[in-house]
């Protein structure tokens, strides 16, 4: 097996700007000591190969001492498949020009190609890519194909989610058409831990964070929820402290939050539209955990607020509190588990994440 320096990626990164550049372009039968890697990698882009660019697949898996890229394309004037092997992470689009190009290509080829792995291309992720939170370890913005090797050694399909701080999640479906899971390849286990979370309503508590009179009259008809409200509904919650007191009514409980978001925090206006208070979503999490609580909390877009450490549950769209009490109540009846309600809850208007 030979190993070839390529000049390519470097010549890239100066013309281009790109952050990282590739250390092996190889054309040849394989990279030395990535033997391991390529079968697997055959095993998903299978054996057969291409000269067109919009029939690209690229499995893409980290090793224990970098990142191999295997792909079924044969650029001109070689006779085996492109590969790349680098020691740092490199972006999708340093990749997939690497894979392409011999040569660096002026900027209409470069454009067209980067076009092209938009929108045709099918990357293959291998677990071994993805962190805690979901995030591939290097950037996936804009790929609208997108397969990871699940738990059971199957391919299954995934989608990337633009969040505050890139690069971009990638998630896959859990089941249903709009409950989703991180870390991606996870979706099987994510669904029977689910399953395995039995669901008692007795041992339910629902906070409405919102102080939003629509919002409080809703719950109060309610004949489901209203029975679930936290002692200190109704109360202006204007500091940790009253939060906690919150907290400490709904100890070792499944607690329903719903709450407005703002720039990744939860917060509370008054009357006036003045915030009096705010605290991020992380933060609160955490403090719900130091109360035994089985958090389940509802705010616009909390999947994309999600930072350094892993969510538990997140939605990726916008939504009306009116609309998101119908449903949970509905979720909520005869359920016995967490699927039960996820499932129900989880629609176009509220895309649900665990």
């Amino acid at each position: 097996m030979k190993k070839f320096k390529s000049l390519l990626a470097i010549l890239f990164f100066v013309t281009f700007s790109t952050a990282v550049f590739a250390d092996v372009v190889c054309h040849e039968p394989g990279i030395q000591g990535c033997r391991g890697s390529a079968n697997r990698a055959l095993s998903y882009v299978g054996v057969a190969k291409t000269h067109k660019s919009s029939e690209v697949k690229v499995y893409v898996e980290r090793t224990q001492t970098g990142y191999y890229f295997h792909s079924n394309y044969i650029a001109s004037g070689y006779s085996y498949p492109t590969k790349i092997f680098v020691s740092k992470p490199v972006d999708a689009e340093t990749a997939f020009l690497n894979l392409l190009f011999s040569e660096p290509p002026d900027m209409p080829a470069r454009q067209q190609a980067l076009t092209v792995m938009k929108k045709d291309a099918t990357f293959l992720l291998d677990a071994s890519v993805f962190g805690e939170t979901g995030r591939p370890v290097f950037d996936m913005d804009s790929i609208q194909k997108i397969k990871v090797v699940a738990d059971d050694g199957k391919l299954i399909d995934a989608e990337t989610l633009i969040t505050n701080n890139p690069p971009p999640l990638i998630i896959s479906r859990v089941s249903g058409s709009y409950l989703y899971g991180i870390p991606p390849h996870m979706a099987n286990a994510i669904k029977t831990r689910l399953d395995n979370r039995k669901y008692n309503q007795t041992e339910a508590s629902i906070l409405n964070f919102t102080m939003d009179s629509a919002t409080e009259i809703a719950l109060q008809k309610s004949s489901t929820l209203s029975k679930l409200l936290n002692p200190i509904q109704g109360k202006m919650i204007d500091s940790e402290v009253k939060l906690r007191e919150a907290f400490s009514k709904a100890r070792g409980k499944t607690l329903f939050f719903v709450g407005h978001v703002e720039n990744g925090s939860y917060v509370i206006r008054n009357a006036m539209d003045t915030v009096v208070f705010s605290i991020e979503i992380s933060n609160m999490r955490r403090i719900s955990k130091e109360y035994d609580i089985e958090l389940i909390d509802f705010g616009c877009r909390t999947a994309q607020a999600i930072k350094g450490d892993a969510l538990s549950f997140g939605v990726t769209t916008e939504f009306n509190s009116i609309d998101l009490l119908n449903r949970l109540e509905v979720s909520v009846s005869g359920a016995t588990s967490y699927a039960d309600i996820l499932e129900k809850l989880a629609t176009a208007e509220l895309t649900t994440k665990d």
